[in-house]
């Protein structure tokens, strides 16, 4: 008879040794599960800072590049846009624009794997402010013929980071209209879109 009942506390010490086994096995897969998570979720911010990086350089070069390049009252930058934006004007000639890592011409390390692409485009409510407003279309004729009538463009600079990270912003810029061309811009505002 004691045989019996030792036989039986084997089997109940073995129900439990195996259920805590396998508890301890789906604690250890969860942790790993986690631990993998918050790693992958660091290095994507990594690479989205990245390419913010890559991005805000993009923009400095731009407002250098642009700054340099309006023309006097009445064209501005009317050389820099295109009709109602399309094709966008994406400069070949601005440093960096384009220029993927590794190839010359790229501004940062390779080891960052970074590159901007920078267009630049006319507000879409640029008009001619000497028009009646009567005129229909007086409102958008700048945008509409490719002309920067009120010294106010777009700035669209896609920031590219590792892992095909991207960051796109905007920055809307403007002159004053009867300034010297060598006079300093305004930044009207400042978006990240993505």
């Amino acid at each position: 008879m004691r045989a019996r009942a030792k036989d039986s506390q084997r089997g109940g010490v073995l129900l439990v040794v195996m259920m805590a086994l396998v508890a301890l096995t789906a604690l250890g897969t969860i942790t790993i599960v986690t631990v993998r998570s918050v790693v992958a979720s660091a290095t994507h911010d990594r690479f989205r800072s990245m390419a913010l990086m890559a991005a805000e350089a993009g923009a400095a070069v731009a407002m250098d590049y642009i700054r340099t390049r309006r023309a006097p009252d009445p064209i501005h930058w009317t050389a820099l846009v295109a009709p109602k934006n399309f094709p966008p004007v994406i400069p070949a000639d601005l440093p960096g624009n384009g220029i993927l890592p590794g190839q010359p011409g790229n501004l940062f390390n390779p080891d960052y794997e970074a590159w901007y692409e920078v267009e630049i485009r006319n507000n879409r409510d640029d008009g001619d402010y000497e028009a009646p407003p009567a005129a229909a279309e007086a409102g958008h004729q700048g945008y509409i013929l490719g002309e920067d009538r009120d010294a106010h463009l777009l700035l669209r600079i896609t920031g590219h980071g590792p892992n095909n990270a991207a960051t796109l912003i905007e920055i809307d810029i403007a002159a004053k209209i009867g300034a010297p061309n060598t006079s300093p811009f305004r930044i009207l505002g400042w978006n990240r879109v993505y």
